[in-house]
């Protein structure tokens, strides 16, 4: 097999993993494609770079925060596997902890200077499943309108969280990170308030949250870095008031309306009826009182966590939520600090920021990226998964001063 035929089946995993990660609603056995597609990608990345003779693993002091975190991560599940945590959330962490190190061992992959382009393969297929969940988030909402019945639950015989629109996820807040990174890469002004528009109708509030932020830091950006252009500002502001009495005349006189009209109004039912912002609400308001109630159970766990995955475990010690299942608390902040402790918490932070500061002098998408980002980590769990290997290929780049599109 040629050197370059591997170079191209390597970018093209790449290119899946991008692409299916955002897509967990295709599974084979219990697992989903894109573990799979990950398994493989790992597996022939470090057969390529065994391969190669004379030519030394390059490792860069970029890494050492990365090896911290993981080192952290496998102690908080040592802590608990020996400590009194129920089977189910023993079982479970040894499982989470084994895709986390194939999270690592991405990262360590594409390391090596001459390797870390190659992961804009990854993003462009992120950006493409971005452009298809999209459109099939608009083709669920016309269906939902036409059959009052779940598209998902037709195509795929299982509905999604609420039998709403999620496009190929089962839940919306799956969507919202990509919704982001999606309006944040398209060039076209349609395709960036076709995100804006159905990140409402979707009826998510992390993902109304992102893609406002998102929205509105690109506006600002775009006006300052134009300032002083009076012609360019002109034809901006006709085009807006086109597009809004455009909108606002589809919204009133078509079929298309009633869809949008019914969808919004969902949206506010929801706002005003979910009881999920008062669990969300709870999930911070209760950490200065679990903190020494957590201690008297073990003195490592405030420091250390309870193990990856497992932060639901305190809910359901302290007030009987799920009580019987491994659940994960649906805050990244929060989840991480039960999970991995103080020490993992920081550790996580501390690296994502240093980046976020560099990232302003290369390019300020970096910057609308990580904030929109972070903003979502408040209301929902969007550090996960493909989400944690965009953030690790975006770091990748940042650290080569590359521009964060992923068309060069």
């Amino acid at each position: 097999m040629s050197a370059v035929f591997d170079i191209d089946i390597e970018e093209l995993l790449l290119w899946l993993c991008g692409f299916f990660g955002t897509m967990p609603i295709f599974m084979v056995l219990g697992n989903t494609f894109f573990l799979y597609l990950l398994m493989a990608l790992v597996l022939l990345s470090l057969l390529k770079i065994c391969s190669v003779k004379n030519a030394p693993y390059e490792f860069d002091r970029i890494a050492i925060p990365v090896v911290i975190i993981m080192a952290l991560n496998v102690l908080s599940s040592v802590i608990c596997i020996f400590g009194k945590l129920p089977d189910v959330y023993k079982d479970g962490t040894v499982s989470t902890l084994i895709v986390d190190l194939l999270y690592v061992f991405f990262f360590l992959l594409f390391l090596p200077v001459k390797r870390r382009k190659l992961v804009r393969n990854y993003l462009k297929g992120v950006h493409a499943a971005s452009l298809v969940q999209l459109f099939y988030c608009i083709l669920q909402i016309i269906y939902e309108h036409l059959t009052n019945s779940s598209l998902n639950e037709t195509v795929f015989k299982q509905a999604s969280w609420d039998n709403g629109v999620s496009g190929l996820c089962w839940h919306p807040s799956n969507l919202a990170p990509l919704f982001v990174y999606g309006c944040l890469m398209s060039r076209s002004p349609i395709i960036k308030l076709l995100f804006f528009g159905v990140s409402f109708l979707i009826g998510n509030r992390t993902a109304v949250l992102g893609i406002s932020v998102c929205m509105l830091m690109q506006l600002a950006i775009y006006l300052y870095v134009n300032r002083g252009r009076f012609e360019s500002s002109k034809h901006i502001l006709i085009a807006i008031i086109i597009a809004i009495v455009g909108i606002a005349l589809a919204i009133r006189f078509t079929t298309l309306g009633e869809v949008i009209r019914n969808q919004f109004d969902k949206f506010l039912n929801k706002t005003k009826s979910d009881i999920s912002f008062d669990a969300h609400l709870y999930y911070w308001k209760s950490l200065p009182e679990l903190i020494p109630v957590v201690t008297n159970w073990n003195i490592l766990y405030p420091f250390f966590g309870v193990g990856s995955g497992n932060s639901g475990y305190i809910m359901s010690k302290t007030i009987n939520m799920y009580p019987d299942i491994r659940w994960v608390i649906e805050c990244d902040y929060v989840n991480d600090f039960w999970s991995y402790g103080l020490f993992g918490f920081l550790a996580r932070y501390i690296f994502y920021f240093t980046y976020v500061i560099k990232s302003i002098k290369i390019d300020l998408r970096y910057l609308v990226f990580f904030i929109s980002f972070f903003l979502m980590g408040i209301t929902y769990n969007v550090m996960y998964g493909w989400c944690l290997l965009l953030v690790y290929s975006l770091i990748l780049l940042i650290s080569q001063g590359e521009s964060m599109r992923c068309d060069q």
